[in-house]
């Protein structure tokens, strides 16, 4: 329970006036003095009832992931009447989040000076690749079920990127032929079976009986809105697909871009319910979650995911779409995803391409660009500058310790346990 006055960050005064704090994320507290006079000051909420794009920065081993877990436990324990008209979508790209269902009994007497205990994540579910659940199940992981994607739902684009071809490719032009014919593909042994065997053909042959080897796609799998439930955090853990990066792209790439078709066709439904005094549709507004973000919207290269990803931070706010990317790498992320975010919650960077990539962002409210604000961070783990566009502040804070067990730490020889 915060006994101060908190500082929202990401929420017009306005808001704050009408609305409270409802919908708000405590995330940690504002961080005063300097060098070994650090005292922690005022409580800050950070607003997640709306659409945002938030880019969570900092290098290895500095909270980076850990801060993310703090923003998915804040939509865990929002009261249901806020918490059942969103929906989050977390990519798990280091397969670290299943441990957030159990409580963090390793630091509760951290967690009670912030007047916080330990709990675990109560509205998480976990879904992981087909081919591996039955190893995370005998590993004791609590997984919810398999992720499966349809391949009638891929677009022709997406094809060619999963498979490593292009129009001027010989077997990339007879895919596109049949996916113009038929509309989709539906199934991908029915196409391999259709091929016929000339060596373009093999070819083709060759390259979807790898895809098929994956076991993601299936016919009957459920449309990607499916995975959409109000109040809940549905995390797809694609840690185990790292040895090809396309299909994680692939993934962020068909979910982005289902959902947004989804979520536009349902903000025109809400905006005319709403004019006949009528209650909105029942599909939550969305956030995704995404780490590693420069792996899916690289500034040098363009899978399907960087340009569906482009779109939400462009112009999700309208439909209802929320955003929260994070890297060590921003040097290595699209410069229009950068420049659309408005919250930054930066960790230590040292690497001069990075701190140069923040360089040109100097809003006229802080005195400084933000990679000079960064650069003077100190060592200690969890602290953070937090950039606000929306209420125009630049703080200091440090990020509160996680609730939930968080398995992203370090490998250690001496650990033998979490408990």
């Amino acid at each position: 329970m915060l006994t101060e006055e908190p500082i929202v960050i990401g929420r017009k005064k306005k808001d704050v006036q009408r609305y409270g704090y409802r919908g708000t994320a405590y995330i940690g507290r504002v961080v005063l003095g300097k060098g070994e006079a650090l005292a922690l000051g005022r409580p800050v909420l950070l607003d997640i009832s709306e659409s945002h794009v938030i880019l969570v920065l900092g290098k290895r081993g500095y909270g980076k992931s850990y801060t993310l877990g703090v923003i998915l436990e804040e939509f865990d324990r929002l009261p249901f009447s806020v918490r059942g008209r969103l929906s989050v979508v977390n990519v798990d790209t280091a397969g670290v989040f299943w441990s957030s269902k159990f409580p963090n009994k390793e630091d509760e007497e951290l967690l009670k000076q912030w007047g916080l205990t330990p709990r675990g994540m109560q509205n998480l579910l976990l879904y992981v690749p087909k081919k591996v659940l039955d190893h995370y199940r005998k590993a004791g992981i609590p997984v919810d079920g398999a992720f499966l994607l349809n391949p009638a739902e891929l677009s022709l684009e997406e094809w060619l990127w999963l498979l490593k071809l292009n129009l001027d490719h010989p077997a990339g032009s007879l895919l596109a032929e049949i996916y113009e014919e038929k509309g989709e593909i539906e199934d991908i042994d029915a196409l391999i079976a259709s091929l016929g065997d000339d060596e373009v053909s093999r070819t083709l042959k060759a390259r979807l009986k790898i895809v098929k080897g994956w076991e993601i796609f299936d016919p009957s799998a459920p449309s990607v809105k499916e995975y959409l439930k109000p109040g809940k955090i549905v995390n797809i853990d694609v840690s185990t697909f790292r040895g090809d990066r396309r299909l994680p792209s692939i993934v962020v790439s068909l979910i982005g871009r289902r959902l947004f078709e989804e979520r536009m066709l349902a903000k025109k439904g809400e905006d005319a319910a709403l004019l006949r005094g009528e209650s909105p549709s029942s599909m939550p507004i969305v956030w995704m979650v995404v780490d590693e973000a420069h792996l899916f919207a690289p500034r040098n290269d363009d899978p399907p995911s960087r340009e569906v990803l482009r779109i939400w931070a462009k112009v999700g706010r309208q439909p209802g779409l929320g955003m929260i990317l994070a890297t060590q790498q921003p040097s290595d992320l699209d410069d229009g995803i950068i420049t659309q975010a408005d919250v930054f919650i930066s960790h230590r960077l040292t690497s001069k391409l990075d701190l140069d990539a923040l360089a040109k962002i100097k809003p006229t409210y802080i005195p400084e660009a933000l990679d000079k604000e960064i650069s003077r961070l100190g060592h200690e783990k969890g602290l953070a500058i937090v950039l606000d566009d929306v209420t125009e502040r630049i703080l200091l804070i440090k990020v509160r310790p996680r609730m939930s067990l968080h398995a992203g730490s370090s490998a250690s020889a001496l650990r033998t346990s979490y408990l």
